[in-house]
């Protein structure tokens, strides 16, 4: 869901859990999304 909102330009914000921090989340996400959409569109609260 969170490649699929990022690739149409939707903006995201992500909840920490318990196996996900920021660093994860990025390395998840980025071999499907280009670096400068994920820093536009994902916004991970602490």
């Amino acid at each position: 869901m969170t490649i699929n909102s990022i690739k149409q330009g939707t903006y995201c914000v992500c909840l920490p859990g318990c196996a996900w921090d920021e660093k994860g989340l990025r390395r998840e996400l980025l071999p499907f999304v280009n670096e400068e959409a994920y820093k536009t569109y994902v916004t991970f609260l602490r």
